[in-house]
């Protein structure tokens, strides 16, 4: 899984990871499906 996101929320995700994204998609993040991976984009707050 490869998670993106933009400013300071990018460094969370990855150091926190799926703990994080979990989070973060519950917040209203947007998952676009592309070649069986998930991408994760954080809408700008």
């Amino acid at each position: 899984m490869r998670l993106e996101a933009n400013g300071a929320l990018k460094s969370m995700i990855l150091i926190s990871g799926i703990h994080t994204a979990g989070k973060a998609i519950k917040s209203g993040a947007v998952i676009v499906k592309t070649t069986g991976h998930d991408h994760v984009y954080i809408k700008s707050t």
